[in-house]
């Protein structure tokens, strides 16, 4: 009889807060972005959190955020992503 361990699966969060284009807009999605991180953080569980906001959202960054998820998952995880931006 093979015996098998239930494998966990974890969730994983991206959370890219853009350049807002001007100091109201930039202030408001770098707050959003850090209040979505520390609600995850707090939650407990086996999250996975990335957070990239102001300069640090830029498309190498993603794409880098991205591709060290694909890496480190597996089939069973979650992904989600969350784009904070003014959507033009």
């Amino acid at each position: 009889m093979l015996l098998t361990t239930p494998t966990h699966a974890a969730t994983y969060y991206l959370t890219v807060a853009g350049l807002g284009g001007e100091p109201d807009y930039e202030q408001r999605f770098g707050l959003w972005a850090g209040e979505i991180e520390a609600i995850l953080k707090s939650s407990g569980g086996d999250a996975k959190v990335e957070t990239l906001k102001s300069a640090e959202a830029t498309r190498a960054n993603v794409r880098a955020a991205l591709e060290k998820i694909a890496q480190e998952a597996k089939s069973q995880d979650a992904l989600v992503v969350m784009l904070i931006d003014h959507g033009s």
